[in-house]
This record gives C-alpha cells, structure tokens and sequence, in this order.
C-alpha cells in the first residue's frame, strides 16, 4: 500500500516521493537556511510549509493543508538546535485518490529524516474511514465515497501521542476509541516503514 523514494532530488537537502494506494505526494525540504531578520526567532528555527495542489485542484484547501502538516512536523523537529534559521518544507500533490492530507504528512517527515534534520520523534498520519460501521485505514477512492465519516490521525513515534486529527463530523466515544486504536496500530507500521525506506537509502550509500 505504501511506497516510498528517498532522495530522488538533486536540489534540495531532503526528498521523498510517497505514495499510500493511488495517492501520492512530492516532498522536499530545504535548510536549515538564513532568514530575514523580521521573520527570524531567537530561540529556534522557523517551520515553513508550502502546500501546491494540482492544476483544477481549487477545492483543497491549500491553507489548511499547510497547518496540519507544519503543526505535526514541528512538534518533532528539535528546532532549538538552529535558532535564526528557517526549515522549509513544500510538498507537491500529485495524485489525489482521498488519502492526501496523511500522505503528505507522511512524505514531510521522510524528506526530514532525508535531509538530516535533528528530530526528537517521527510523525505518522493515518487517514480512517467509517464505511458500514466498519473503520478503514487507508480506504480506496470507492471506501471514501461510501464513507460515513472521515477521520484523519497523527501520532508522533517516541511517545505513541496524537499530535493532529481531523474529522469530517462528529465521532461518538465508541467511534474515537477505536479510530485510536486502529490509528495507533497503523502508525507503527508506518514507522516501521519509514525505517526500511532509510536503511535501503543507506545501504545503497555503503555500497556505491
């Protein structure tokens, strides 16, 4: 179901081509890099998120898309590490089947760990559909269609909490205490992921 590219761009310090189903999403990150004084923190490193849809794609909120996945990433990215300096990350839709804003989470955090960026945990985001009162991980275009509600998850690796949700309508406490827990299953599954993506990148590295 998900497939992954580390590195796949020459220009940028980190990259991950990510794909979960039909879905997939371009991410690349650039930094840390100097900042206009205005716009400088003392403290840390600025998080900046660019979201681009596709041509026609106006009915995705490009706005919103850009504070989940910054609120999701920055929670962990040891921003104290580079003060007066900026992260930016952008992430490109290029095929949207219904799975969009978990992918590009997902493909944000890859391109971080890509580009070395010093993080205290890595973030997962599962999108949960209620199709029948049977809940979905990761639906097909056809599952979301016939979905009830639509849930999407984020849990950072270090200490399994939920970092960002988003729901399409209102949960029931039965509802939201097995979206959790099926959530929770999928995102080690895809921190498991994410650790053979990067020890396939650095076996290639031993042996070029």
């Amino acid at each position: 179901m998900h497939a992954a590219e580390v590195n796949n761009l020459s220009r940028s310090d980190g990259s991950a081509l990510v794909s979960t189903g039909e879905t997939a999403v371009q991410a690349s990150v650039y930094g840390p890099t100097e900042i206009k004084i205005s716009k400088e923190l003392y403290d840390k490193a600025l998080i900046e998120v660019t979201f681009n849809t596709k041509v026609f794609s106006s009915d995705i909120d490009a706005r919103f898309m850009e504070y989940f996945i910054r609120n999701a990433i920055e929670s962990a990215i040891v921003t104290s590490m580079h003060p007066h300096t900026s992260i930016n990350v952008t992430v490109q839709e290029i095929t949207d089947a219904g799975n969009l804003l978990a992918c590009s989470v997902n493909g944000a955090c890859l391109a971080l760990l890509d580009a070395g960026i010093p993080m205290n945990s890595m973030v997962a985001a599962i999108s949960i559909a209620l199709v029948n009162d049977k809940l979905i991980p990761f639906p097909s275009l056809k599952e979301i269609k016939q979905a009830q509600k639509m849930t999407t998850i984020c849990f950072e690796s270090s200490m399994k909490k939920i970092v960002g949700m988003k729901n399409s309508s209102f949960l029931n406490t039965k509802e939201l205490k097995e979206t959790i827990e099926i959530g929770r299953k999928s995102a080690e599954e895809l921190f498991q992921f994410y650790r053979n993506v990067c020890c396939k990148k650095y076996k290639k590295i031993e042996n070029s």
